[in-house]
């Protein structure tokens, strides 16, 4: 949200915020694209793919796509994740109660995920609580 931006805005050189659709932003050709708790609140797996297409068109060539995902396992960080991601987020931010579906994929799917899409990746583990991460690193190769 737009209050959100602000506060992200503050101290930061050569960066630039942007409020809007993530599926509709046609102005950008960024050095490094980071999306942190995104793909799992889009509405579909097609949607997710769609957006990750669209961020590696708009990539220059050696760009970045970094990941901050939802490690789904058994543990009782992704429990107290799934809670949040159900519950507090459309609180938060969508001002109901209960969230829409949400859609984790597992590390090895976005893996090959974004090396289908031409990216080299590499999958990190995020340890510490309270919610269950990880981190894609993807670099694009390709023009």
């Amino acid at each position: 949200n737009k209050e959100r931006i602000k506060h992200a805005e503050k101290g930061l050189e050569n960066t630039r915020f942007i409020y809007g659709d993530a599926l509709r932003e046609n102005k950008l050709s960024p050095d490094v694209i980071i999306m942190s708790h995104v793909l799992h609140h889009l509405r579909s797996e097609d949607e997710q793919e769609k957006l990750i297409k669209d961020c590696i068109g708009k990539l220059r060539r050696g760009g970045k796509l970094i990941i901050l995902e939802i490690k789904p396992s058994f543990s009782l960080e992704y429990l107290v994740t799934v809670f949040v991601d159900y519950t507090i987020y459309p609180m938060l931010f969508e001002k109901r109660i209960i969230g829409s579906k949400v859609y984790y994929r597992k590390g090895t799917e976005w893996v090959n995920l974004l090396s289908g899409l031409g990216l080299k990746v590499r999958k990190e583990e995020v340890t510490g609580k309270p919610f269950s991460h990880m981190i894609l690193l993807a670099e694009k190769i390709k023009i």
